[in-house]
């Protein structure tokens, strides 16, 4: 019995280690296992596919996208004075069409920004002579960036041109630094009538950061901004409103003052402060679904403008 004994446990030893052997090894998964995770690439691409069409961050109990439209009237100073229309859709972008003039009290607000030097072309005059007067246009696409805050930034297209306009002969003169011509007369023989007809057309680009309120029940809308306008480009034409009596050198004259009301526009660049009043048209709560809840501008009407949205 007793030399049994030992065989019999010699004889077990190899079961055990063999046992050992078929166990897994760790942080692999057994082969059964592995082969019923297996991805196959048409699922996956199946999978992905039907997850595109899902709304993300959708909820039923939320309110859709709300809209909202105005018209103002309003000023930038010293840009102009007008009218604008404007909207704003889902993802809170904006859109804005605006009309104005720039009145000549601007023009001086804008001769007062460039100083007049010592010597060579007065800038501040020279703009100034192009741009008072002229109509307006702009248009702006923003972006109000927080939910609940009327902050705003807005970028956008200015145009500034008129459809004609005179000025003295001795003015264009003295602000481009260009010697009048000789041997002119006007209609009355007065060289103080000599006079040109100018027509400028300003391209420039704008930046703009604002506030926006919705005060009366979200009807009235107060808004303050301030931004800057570059000019881009610009084209300029100069033609004597009287009958020359030396047409080379009025000829001269003109191209001399062109240049330089092109050296003189082109590159200014504006600071502008604007203010607006008008009415939202479509405002929270005119565009929600009849099973949703009330937007949280309704939950808080105290609040005013776009903090209550």
């Amino acid at each position: 019995m007793r030399a049994d004994a030992p065989s019999s446990t010699v004889a077990a030893r190899p079961v055990a280690s063999r046992e050992v052997r078929r166990r897994p090894r760790w942080g692999r998964l057994p082969p059964i296992v592995r082969r019923r995770t297996t991805w196959h690439p048409d699922v996956a691409l199946a999978v992905l596919a039907l997850a595109s069409l899902l709304p993300i961050g959708a909820r039923a109990d939320l309110p859709p996208t709300e809209w909202h439209s105005g018209a103002e009237a309003f000023t930038d100073v010293p840009l102009g004075v007008g009218a604008r229309l404007w909207g704003e859709g889902p993802l809170r972008i904006r859109l804005e069409v605006s009309g104005a003039i720039l009145p000549s009290a601007y023009g001086e607000v804008i001769q007062a920004l460039y100083p007049a030097s010592d010597s060579g072309p007065r800038r501040g005059e020279l703009a100034a002579a192009a741009l008072s007067g002229d109509l307006v246009g702009a248009i702006h696409m923003g972006w109000r960036p927080l939910e609940r805050a009327g902050l705003y930034l807005a970028f956008g297209y200015r145009f500034a041109g008129t459809l004609l306009k005179t000025i003295d002969q001795d003015a264009l003169a003295r602000a481009a630094a260009v010697a009048a011509p000789s041997g002119t007369t006007g209609s009355g023989g007065s060289p103080q009538q000599l006079s040109y007809a100018i027509r400028s057309q300003v391209h420039a680009l704008d930046g703009e950061v604002g506030w926006q309120w919705l005060l009366a029940d979200q009807h009235l809308s107060l808004r303050a901004a301030i931004g800057i306008s570059g000019v881009v480009a610009s084209s300029h034409v100069l033609a004597p409103a009287f009958n020359p009596g030396d047409p080379e050198g009025v000829a001269r004259f003109e191209a001399g003052v062109i240049n330089a009301l092109r050296g003189a526009v082109n590159g200014l660049v504006t600071p502008y402060l604007g203010v607006s009043i008008g009415y939202n048209f479509v405002g929270a709560g005119q565009h929600r679904a009849p099973d949703a809840l009330p937007s949280s501008w309704d939950r808080r009407p105290s609040a005013p403008g776009f903090d209550n949205q």
